[in-house]
């Protein structure tokens, strides 16, 4: 969303083009929170390229306000798998976890 990815933008932008599925709904663009919550309760599926895990569009604590299930979502930042770690000992958290 950020614009800032060039090279990834055209590649998978080459895959992406051949699909008729495949709304940009949000590239190059940054989404409030209010809006990728409605379109991952809306849409049949929500890919993220981009920095990051996309934490920084939707919080892991705005994911708690989902009422209904999600579409499957697909998270392709640099640190989507990345746990924030509470304290030793105790399991992490972050947008992965969350989404499940």
């Amino acid at each position: 969303p950020g614009g800032d990815l060039g090279n990834t933008e055209t590649e998978i932008g080459r895959i992406l083009q051949s699909s008729t599925i495949v709304n940009p709904l949000f590239k190059g663009s940054a989404p409030s929170a209010d809006v990728l919550l409605h379109a991952l309760q809306s849409s049949d599926s929500y890919f993220y390229f981009g920095h990051g895990s996309g934490e920084s569009y939707l919080p892991c604590s705005e994911l708690t306000k989902i009422s209904q299930a999600c579409c499957p979502v697909f998270l392709f930042g640099c640190s989507s798998g990345r746990l924030h770690e509470y304290k030793e000992g105790f399991q992490g958290d972050g947008p992965l976890l969350s989404y499940l």
